[in-house]
């Protein structure tokens, strides 16, 4: 009789463990699946999201901003952001495209972290 209840208990004791090794695996897919971004601007947004710390992060701002403001007068035109992502990244890209508010917003950030971190220095 004992052996019955010694062999009931090692096998909660191994489904328990096993729920909770589950469990911990579907925390990590589902915080690396948060992490990746789904969209167009993937190819662009992912070398934002490898960063170290702070001054990583602005030199990698820097580096995309660099690349795609072809004369160099720190603004963004649509054709300097189109022509951009296409040579740098090979994103096509469309006016429709580029006048999504989300798009939009997200390059207006980018310009004003250039300026803010302009009138630092």
């Amino acid at each position: 009789m004992l052996n019955v209840v010694v062999a009931i208990l090692l096998d909660e004791f191994i489904a328990t463990v096993t729920r909770e090794k589950e469990a911990e695996q579907a925390v990590e897919e589902f915080e690396r699946n948060r992490r990746k971004l789904k969209g167009c601007l993937d190819a662009i947004t992912h070398e934002c999201i490898t960063f170290e710390d702070s001054h990583d992060l602005d030199v990698k701002i820097d580096s995309i901003y660099e690349k795609l403001d072809d004369d160099g007068d720190g603004g963004l035109t649509f054709d300097e952001f189109r022509n951009g992502l296409l040579d740098n990244h090979k994103i096509h890209f469309t006016r429709d495209d580029f006048e999504v508010p989300d798009l939009v917003c997200i390059v207006g950030i980018v310009y004003l972290l250039r300026l803010l971190r302009a009138s630092q220095l």
